[in-house]
C-alpha cells in the first residue's frame, strides 16, 4: 500500500487452513513476514485465526478448534509473536466473532480479534456478538507509535454505529489484564491503548475495569 508522500507499507494476509499462507506454519510465518519487513520496512499482518463465539472471548497461548468439529484453527498468541518476532509492527487477528485483548510486544501490537464491524445473514447479533471496534495506528519505521480503538455496536444485521457506551473498550480493557498480566495493552475511557503500568480509569465508574462484562 502506497500512501501520501510515498511511503509504502507492506501488507500480509494469513489463513489457518491448508494454503500457502497458513496461519498455522510458524515457520513459513517468520519467512514470509521477514521478506516482507526486508523489503518494506513497516509491515502489518493480519489472520483469520482462532476460534469462533461467546465462549473464546479469553485467548490463550495453544492451539484453538473450530466449534465441534475439531478444525486446527491454530495458536493465535504464537502466530502473533511470530510476526512480530520476524518484524511486523502490527497484528491483526480475526475470526473469533468477539472481541478479545491486545498485547504489546515493545514497540509492536497485536489485536487478537476486534469483534464484528458489519454482519449479515446466519450471525447472531446477541451480546457481546454485536460489539465490534475500528483500531487507528499510527506507524513509523516499523514500529507503533500510537494507537486507539473506536467503539461501535450492530443495532440490527446490516446497521452499525458508533457506541457512545464505549463497551468495547472496557471489554479489550479487562481482557488485557487477564490474559496478559504483563504484556496486555490497557485501554482508556477515550479509546487511547496503553501498557500495563500505566494508571488507566474509567471516568463512568472512576475504577479500573477488570473483568469482562
Amino acid at each position: 500500500v502506497v500512501l501520501r508522500g510515498g511511503t509504502t507499507v507492506g501488507v500480509l494476509g494469513f489463513y489457518a487452513g491448508d494454503v500457502i499462507t497458513d496461519a498455522r506454519g510458524l515457520t513459513a510465518v517468520s519467512r514470509h513476514v521477514t521478506r516482507a519487513v526486508e523489503q518494506y520496512r513497516t509491515v502489518v499482518v493480519t489472520a483469520h485465526i482462532g476460534a469462533e463465539g461467546i465462549g473464546w472471548q479469553r485467548v490463550g497461548d495453544s492451539t484453538e478448534f473450530f466449534l465441534e468439529s475439531r478444525i486446527d484453527r491454530g495458536n493465535p498468541v504464537a502466530f502473533a509473536r511470530a510476526a512480530m518476532a520476524a518484524g511486523a509492527a502490527l497484528v491483526v487477528g480475526h475470526g473469533p466473532h468477539v472481541l478479545r485483548a491486545a498485547e504489546w510486544r515493545g514497540d509492536r501490537l497485536a489485536f487478537y480479534s476486534l469483534g464484528n464491524l458489519v454482519t449479515y445473514g446466519p450471525f447472531n447479533n446477541a451480546e457481546p456478538i454485536n460489539r465490534g471496534a475500528v483500531a487507528c495506528v499510527d506507524l513509523d519505521e516499523g514500529s507503533v507509535v500510537g494507537a486507539d480503538l473506536r467503539p461501535t455496536v450492530q443495532r440490527a444485521p446490516g446497521v452499525v454505529m458508533r457506541d457512545p457506551s464505549g463497551r468495547a473498550l472496557r471489554l479489550i480493557d479487562s481482557l488485557g489484564v487477564l490474559d496478559f498480566p504483563s504484556t496486555g495493552a490497557r485501554v482508556d475511557p477515550w479509546g487511547e491503548l496503553r501498557r500495563i503500568g500505566e494508571t488507566v480509569v474509567d471516568t463512568a465508574t472512576n475504577s479500573l475495569p477488570r473483568q469482562p462484562a
